[in-house]
């Protein structure tokens, strides 16, 4: 079971423990208290419950929620203008010569990547390039024993989420106005 909010807000940002409160309610029906705690790289776990896995991400005026009942990986992006020197340092040369400077493409492999490393509960630096999501000129979305999915909103936002079983859902819930 795999359910994806989006929130979004305007003015000054809430907090993003009340948005995941929302959300685990609708979910789960989880009224509990809303604690971490956090593994060895910094991915935090609810401290009371072991059966609930999430994951945030936010960019611009947008928060994501991941929640299931198995580890799970999120990124949102805003599309926006970049400096591709970055993918020279994170991406492989496969994925540097697919986005070929192409902004897209890069927040494409980017918000994969990144809802990669969240998933498994490891750092940016010490393996955004030990894995491709490129193969050839293409993505890929399955890749040791990790499945991706993409949502891509109206407003040039990319969604990648990362899960070990390809039970996402087609679309996201998208919460306006709340809390």
């Amino acid at each position: 079971m795999i359910d994806i909010y989006l929130f979004k807000y305007s003015g000054e940002k809430e907090s993003s423990k009340e948005f995941l409160k929302y959300a685990l309610n609708e979910s789960f029906s989880y009224n509990g208290e809303v604690e971490f705690l956090y593994g060895e790289k910094g991915k935090p776990y609810l401290k009371l419950n072991n059966d609930i896995y999430f994951n945030i991400s936010h960019s611009g005026e947008c928060l994501v929620i991941a929640l299931s009942d198995s580890e799970i990986g999120i990124d949102i992006e805003r599309v926006r203008d970049v400096n591709f020197d970055i993918a020279k340092r994170f991406f492989c040369k496969e994925e540097y010569e697919y986005i070929s400077d192409d902004k897209e493409k890069f927040f494409n492999v980017w918000t994969m990547k990144e809802s990669c490393v969240k998933y498994t509960g490891r750092g940016i630096a010490d393996n955004f390039l030990n894995f491709s999501v490129v193969n050839t000129s293409t993505l890929r979305y399955s890749l040791k024993g990790c499945k991706f999915k993409q949502y891509f909103l109206e407003n040039d936002y990319v969604i990648s989420v990362c899960a070990g079983e390809d039970n996402f859902p087609e679309q996201i819930k998208i919460v306006e106005g709340i809390i």
